[in-house]
């Protein structure tokens, strides 16, 4: 990591793969916990930047990044599995200041 997504919307798209260790399936069973929280840490971000996060084969979420330049995405417990999972990311919208490279310097759950 760090990941540079460029300045602009419309770039490519990123495939940022992130292991899982919990045994998920058991979780889920169980009913703990409920939702999984993607955390991504950026810089470069400006006010009015948002990005296009997904799991692959899933439906990307717009999700906007906050003035420190972190970005939350909550996920369904069964959306995810244990292993590796590939989130796909791009810019979807550029703030009005964005000249400076969005870059993603961390990805947890």
């Amino acid at each position: 990591m760090p990941l540079s997504l460029g300045a602009t919307a419309g770039g490519k798209l990123h495939i940022i793969p992130l292991r899982i260790g919990d045994d998920v399936a058991v979780a889920h069973r169980v009913g703990r916990p409920r939702d999984v929280v993607l955390y991504l840490q950026s810089k470069g971000t400006g006010s009015g930047d948002k990005l296009a996060i997904a799991l692959i084969d899933m439906q990307s979420q717009t999700v906007a990044a906050n003035t420190g330049g972190s970005v939350e995405l909550s996920l369904k417990l069964q959306e995810i599995q244990q292993g590796v999972n590939q989130f796909k990311l791009t810019i979807a919208q550029g703030g009005e200041a964005a000249a400076e490279s969005l870059t993603i310097e961390n990805v947890r759950v």
